[in-house]
């Protein structure tokens, strides 16, 4: 039987570890919570922890590319900084991991500065978002989130195939993937506010998805829902971790 293993890619700065450690927690607090593992066909899930700055080193690249599936963190760093910074320290290591993301095979799940980055390898602009006026609305804060029907990572609310879902989130953003040729060419987008058209993503191709919000949220507010960001982002997380599961038994199979 196939142990699934999800990398857990890390793009906080080396010195993010008191921003990334609890999201961590929360990441894997999903993968051991995982209801329903189909055990006759799967010996369990693992995850394997990666940092982006290690990505040019040997062997790491081929660790992420064996993993069934990615999921990428959020970072304080900006992808906009990419594209108008040559000597930006860390482009080449993020280049790396846009060039894993265009080859992948397997679901990769971008968490805000994840999801950007995703769309930035396929040629998304990404930038600042309005209003900025006194700060970026969603800089640092809670609220409800509409999705559309069928976003694939909403299979454990019911109903989601057919009707919007009202999903309880936190944001903590100041960029996003800016709508466009190269956004309509290679995504399709299910959720959008007043302040950030571009919420929820799947490639048009590949089971890459991109949330601007963070379902590894450790925010308990109970919100118009009678749900917290971190029970709605536990629920989403276990749908990504369906997909992964689905795809590595088809794979096996094959």
């Amino acid at each position: 039987m196939k142990t699934i293993t999800i990398a857990l890619v890390n793009c906080y700065p080396q010195n993010g570890n008191l921003y990334w450690l609890p999201r961590r927690k929360n990441l894997l607090d999903a993968i051991a919570s995982y209801p329903a593992l189909p055990m006759e066909k799967i010996g369990g899930i693992q995850h394997t922890g990666i940092h982006f700055g290690d990505l040019l080193s040997p062997g790491v690249m081929a660790e992420l590319e064996r993993a069934d599936g990615a999921i990428l963190s959020g970072s304080p760093l900006n992808v906009s900084v990419m594209d108008k910074e040559m000597d930006m320290a860390e482009k080449p290591f993020f280049e790396a991991l846009e060039g894993y993301i265009r080859r992948a095979s397997v679901p990769v799940l971008g968490i805000c500065f994840g999801h950007q980055l995703a769309g930035h390898a396929f040629g998304c602009k990404v930038d600042k978002y309005a209003p900025l006026d006194p700060t970026p609305a969603e800089k640092d804060a809670v609220g409800m989130l509409r999705i559309g029907p069928g976003f694939d990572l909403l299979r454990r609310f019911p109903g989601y195939k057919n009707r919007p879902v009202d999903v309880s989130v936190e944001w903590k953003h100041q960029e996003e993937v800016r709508d466009g040729d190269a956004f309509a060419k290679h995504f399709i987008n299910y959720a959008s506010t007043t302040a950030c058209k571009i919420q929820a993503t799947r490639h048009r191709d590949k089971q890459i998805y991109g949330v601007q919000f963070h379902p590894e949220s450790r925010k308990d507010d109970i919100l118009a829902n009678g749900r917290s960001p971190r029970q709605d982002g536990t629920t989403i997380l276990h749908g990504f971790i369906d997909i992964v599961v689905e795809a590595a038994i088809k794979k096996n199979a094959a």
